[in-house]
């Protein structure tokens, strides 16, 4: 050690001095005096500095714009290898290292246009050498380039109970010309809101609330425009005044009756918005007649007036019935016309012939008597057309089928009569023949097989033009369809006396699917074909074999195809002797049929050939007997048996079944039924199944609403068909819901309907079986009550809507967590509201239904999306309600007077598809689950 003194300090000072600037750190000193030097020991250590970011500052950009910071850079004194972080960056932001060497490192942030939303945003850079950092936080602030939409001032609006309350024009505009969209929340129950006109940067809507849904209160009511990302809302409120309506008293009509028969008005009602307790008052009575009161609710009532036989005298008797609130009232006068029997008028029709094959013309004449001249003559032909003031007119009826034909007159004073009706039979003519092509549609290549259909007494030569320059000969042919496109085949049979002509359409398929369709479903109707495939063959021992369902009478029994006759059963004689037929029929207006029978190959039914039985109309198993052995009428050997009702009998009746019960002894060849030659069931045909899918496939349909009556046949063979297919559907990712439902299933056992015994334990029973099943995805229900009688379902509403939601509620609680349940209803329910279940606020009909199911199909049936009574406009408030499928209608509907806008049959499939196309753009919700075209049948035939 050493200290320094006065001699040596200045050295070591200025060692120690330059040692300092040199950055170093002096621990030990040694001196020398010999060489008069210092020794100096030093440790070195090395100082970091710290990065430098260069400056950023604030930056600015447009919403929409891609945003960029091209240069973000950082250096280092030391040479140090640097990084630059970035916190908070917006979403969608990218930062990213442009080039890095020691000591200098550069970094740039590039924002896409897409993802660029207006706003502040705080971002902080960081740059760090490892050790050390340095930072900065800018702002970043991006200015919105979309101006608000304007919603143009409404104002509060005022309106009366019971009268139409309308806002013809609810307007908004947008100074950008952005699309814009109106939402209206807390409507009244009942009020429709709906867009007429719309344009970019302009948009369009009116509110409109029928007179019978207008209640009063006070109700808020905001309405918001928005183009998607900004808006403009106003909040208004609508009073209705509070005023006592007048009742209705639905239309009464002249009356007519005769001299010593019971008169008898059985139903004169009337109604009240207001739920008032109603009375019906008669002024101006016959003698002895009595009016009274036969059932009474809030809001509605029943009379009826009866005139026994005794006090029926000839008169015109004017009658003025007044139905009142207590308040104000609702009257009604009409004339009750007696006259002597003899002092009616009568009319009969005669025909040139009742039975021939189709087409079928028949000459009618009116024949028409009575004391005073006849002014009218109405006809109907029982095949949607009709004729008026003609006694003569031709008719020629067409495809197979029984025609009910009925003629009404009504003479100078007034009084009407009606002739007993004539039934027309049209066959399908003995030498006609069919085409059955297995599959009707596919994929390329695509093999069809093609059958002849004839009747087995005729053998004529077939030959086959194919549609694609091939040609072939036979009853029987195959062909391969390598293109895709439509072919039209064309089948001529023919011997020596006779020619007949057929025709079929053939579609294949590109191999590619659809991106553009979204989610869509099939109805398939024709799921299980209880005639099976095979057209005129006989179809085996059926006596477990039920007609299920499907057969609904209009005074005849008539297949659900109406290009078909009527099943007809087969029996051979001389072998089955005895022959038990077990019916279950629901019936609404006559409590007689009868079967009647003839020889194969004649023209008309005799008769003398016909048995009557009793119709019980309580919806139980009844059994009829025939004792073949002991009957002369039986002698022929093969015969043909048809259910018909009564001669004279009109109205409707549903069967649920009629079954051959006693066939012991019976072969395949002695008995069976001609029902739906060429086969339409799917289930049950591995190549219809096929072919099925492979549409599915190619028109993007990913659900299947399947008729799932085969599920409850009773028999195990049924249920392994619709396993099978519903398993080939999964393997392609297709659902398949089971589709079931018939109107009277929501009508309790306990409610007479115009006569009819109607049971929703039994809709329950089928709903039960069905989910017993457990194959299905989901279970869809197209029970329709209004259906059952339209007039019924308006005059009593109240009980009606009590019904039906109480029929969806059960079946709700049967399928529980186990399936989606889905309820099919019309277009119409938003506009009928009413209270369920205690509720104390009537609401729209379609809320109930779609608060119990998990999702509401919609019978949306009109062929155009935009405009008023439009797609949109009738599915607006079921789509922003809930979770809806949208139906909509291919099939022919003619001669239904608006067949023209409930189908896309007549336009075909492009423009359909334009259409939909409209209507899934409008609805960008996830609501709206996707289109279910009915049905799959006519949809596969569809021209393009």
């Amino acid at each position: 050690m050493f200290s320094l003194n006065s001699v040596h300090a200045g050295k070591v000072i200025a060692v120690i001095a330059l040692a300092i600037i040199g950055g170093m750190i002096f621990s030990n000193f040694a001196y020398s005096e010999t060489f008069d030097m210092v020794l100096v020991t030093v440790n070195v250590v090395s100082s970091n500095n710290p990065p430098v970011l260069e400056p950023i500052g604030g930056q600015e950009g447009n919403e929409n714009q891609t945003f960029v910071i091209p240069k973000i850079v950082a250096m280092d004194p030391d040479n140090d290898t640097l990084t630059i972080t970035a916190d908070n960056l917006p979403s969608g932001a990218r930062f990213f290292q442009v080039t890095s060497q020691p000591g200098y490192v550069e970094y740039k942030l590039s924002w896409p246009d897409r993802f660029v939303i207006p706003g502040v945003y705080s971002v902080t850079f960081t740059a760090s050498d490892g050790q050390l950092t340095d930072s900065e936080t800018i702002t970043i602030t991006i200015h919105s380039l979309n101006d608000a939409p304007e919603l143009y001032p409404i104002g509060n609006q005022h309106g009366t109970e019971g009268t139409l309350f309308a806002i013809k024009a609810i307007k908004a505009s947008d100074p950008d010309g952005d699309m814009l969209t109106l939402t209206a929340e807390n409507l009244p129950a009942g009020a429709r809101f709906f867009q007429v006109a719309s344009r970019p940067g302009y948009i369009e809507y009116k509110l409109r609330w029928l007179d019978r849904f207008v209640k009063p209160g006070v109700y808020n009511v905001t309405f918001t425009v928005s183009d998607g990302k900004l808006t403009d809302s106003e909040a208004i409120t609508i009073t209705i005044d509070d005023v006592n309506l007048p009742p209705r008293l639905n239309p009464i009509g002249n009356q007519q009756g005769k001299e010593g028969e019971t008169f008898v008005i059985k139903a004169i009602t009337a109604t009240d918005n207001d739920g008032d307790a109603l009375t019906i008052t008669a002024v101006n009575l016959p003698a002895g007649a009595r009016f009274f009161q036969e059932s009474s609710e809030p809001g509605y009532v029943v009379y009826k007036l009866r005139w026994l036989d005794k006090f029926v005298k000839v008169g015109r008797y004017a009658v003025t019935f007044t139905a009142s609130d207590g308040q104000l009232t609702n009257s009604e006068t009409i004339t009750i016309i007696i006259k002597s029997p003899g002092d009616f008028p009568t009319c009969s029709i005669n025909a040139s012939v009742i039975e021939g094959e189709a087409p079928l013309k028949v000459d009618f004449e009116a024949v028409a008597s009575g004391p005073v001249p006849i002014r009218k003559y109405w006809w109907d032909f029982d095949d949607g057309t009709t004729a008026t003031d003609v006694t003569s007119i031709s008719h020629t009826f067409n495809p197979s089928s029984l025609y009910t034909v009925r003629l009404t007159i009504r003479d100078k004073d007034g009084i009407t009569a009606s002739a007993a009706p004539v039934l027309i039979t049209v066959q399908k003519p003995l030498h006609a023949v069919s085409i059955d092509a297995a599959p009707e549609t596919g994929i390329a290549p695509l093999q069809i097989d093609f059958k002849t259909i004839y009747n087995p007494i005729w053998t004529p030569g077939c030959v086959w033009n194919l549609g694609d320059g091939t040609q072939a000969v036979g009853p029987v042919t195959t062909h391969i369809y390598d293109t895709p496109g439509d072919y039209n085949v064309t089948l001529q049979a023919s011997d020596s006396n006779y020619v007949s002509e057929a025709a079929a359409s053939i579609r294949v398929f590109n191999d590619a699917q659809p991106s553009n369709l979204g989610d869509r479903a099939i109805f398939v109707w024709y799921a299980w074909d209880a005639g099976g495939s095979e057209g005129w063959k006989p179809q085996g021992d059926l006596g477990n074999f039920d007609i299920i369902g499907d057969g609904f009478i209009n005074t005849a029994l008539k297949n659900s195809d109406s290009s078909m006759e009527s099943p007809r059963l087969i029996i051979d004689t001389s072998i089955l002797k005895k022959v038990s037929i077990s019916y279950k029929i629901i019936d609404t207006d006559f409590n007689e049929a009868k079967f009647v029978w003839k020889k194969v190959g004649d023209t008309e039914y005799k008769p003398e050939n016909s048995v009557n039985f009793a119709i019980n109309n309580d919806g139980d198993l009844h059994t009829y007997s025939f004792d073949l052995s002991a009957n002369a009428n039986w002698s022929d050997k093969v015969v043909q048996l048809r259910f018909y009702p009564t001669t004279g009998a009109k109205g409707h009746a549903w069967i649920d079944f009629i079954r051959v019960t006693e066939n012991e002894g019976v072969s395949s060849e002695d008995f069976r039924w001609e029902f739906n030659p060429g086969g339409k069931g799917i289930v049950n045909n591995p190549v219809k199944r096929k072919e099925l899918l492979d549409f599915c496939y190619v028109k993007g349909i990913s659900t299947i609403f399947l008729n799932s009556q085969g599920v409850v046949c009773g028999t195990d063979i049924d249920k392994g068909f619709y396993t099978a297919f519903i398993n080939e559907a999964h393997l392609k990712n297709i659902k398949v819901y089971g589709l079931q439902g018939r109107p009277w299933w929501a009508v309790p056992q306990s409610a007479n309907v115009q006569g009819q015994m109607l049971s929703s334990e039994e809709g329950w029973d089928y709903v039960r079986a069905v989910e017993a099943y457990g194959q299905f995805d989901g279970i869809i229900d197209d029970t329709e009550p209004y259906a059952i009688d339209q007039t019924g379902w308006q005059s009593n509403i109240y009980m009606r809507v009590q019904w039906y939601i109480d029929w969806v509620q059960g079946c709700k609680n049967i399928i529980a967590a186990r399936y989606p349940f889905i309820s099919v209803i019309p277009f119409w329910f938003d506009g009928m509201t009413d209270t369920w279940n205690g509720d104390k606020t009537a609401r729209p009909l379609n809320q109930y239904v779609s608060d119990i199911a998990d999702s509401v199909c919609i019978m949306d049936y009109r062929d155009f999306a935009e405009g008023t009574n439009g797609m949109i406009d009738n599915a607006e408030n079921e789509i922003n309600y809930g979770p809806t499928w949208v139906a909509v209608e291919v099939q022919d509907n003619s001669p239904d007077p608006y067949a023209d806008r409930v189908s896309f049959y007549e336009e075909g499939e492009a423009y359909m598809e334009a259409e939909l196309a409209k209507f899934r753009n409008y609805f960008n919700t996830p609501n709206l689950l996707g289109i279910a075209v009915h049905y799959y049948e006519v949809y596969k035939k569809m021209k393009p």
